[in-house]
């Protein structure tokens, strides 16, 4: 059975399904079976969408400060669409087929805003759709240690597409080995 499922991740969840003795589980079990089955017949836009394993994705933003690489960021791209996707569908089934089981199922997607942001700064490969790295390296020269530096950059972003950005600045001291990084929220070509 697991092997008709959309993807890996719903056949494993097929495969690890173990019988139950509880009838009144059963019994709604079946109803909700009956209801998606009916479904499939009279309406043939239903269709589950294949996502990536995300769960060790998730297990790490669960840690305060952590941060994920840019292949992860990608799979929570497509996760996000194929939630919104799976949720619109459930809707549109409660509201035009009053399949209130199926419905039940349905989870708000979070705000379309982080899809978007997502979908924007990095490719589905994992490539960052902007950036630059090592772009300017700069020396001071003191006779004591110096306590504070300060630098004024100029990020150019011409021909960036409307929307919102978090522009991030990264600068290492190669002496000491430290980073200190500051992220700016912006909001490029609306009203």
């Amino acid at each position: 059975m697991s092997q008709h499922a959309a993807g890996p991740l719903g056949a494993a969840r097929v495969a690890g399904r173990r019988p139950s003795t509880d009838a009144g589980y059963i019994r709604e079990s079946l109803a909700q079976v009956a209801e998606l089955a009916a479904l499939l017949i009279t309406d043939d836009s239903i269709r589950a969408e294949p996502v990536p394993d995300i769960s060790q994705t998730l297990e790490l933003l669960n840690v305060p400060g952590s941060a994920l690489d840019a292949l992860a960021l990608a799979e929570m791209t497509v996760a996000l669409a194929a939630m919104r996707v799976v949720a619109s569908d459930l809707k549109r089934l409660d509201t035009s087929h009053a399949a209130r089981r199926t419905a039940s199922l349905r989870v708000d997607p979070p705000a379309r805003e982080l899809e978007s942001t997502l979908a924007k700064s990095i490719s589905p490969d994992g490539q960052v759709l902007g950036g630059q790295n090592g772009f300017g390296e700069f020396a001071l020269t003191a006779r004591e240690p110096p306590i504070d530096y300060m630098a004024h950059v100029t990020i150019n972003l011409t021909g960036a597409p409307a929307g919102a950005y978090v522009l991030g600045l990264t600068v290492h001291d190669t002496n000491s080995g430290k980073a200190a990084s500051a992220d700016l929220p912006a909001l490029f070509g609306r009203g």
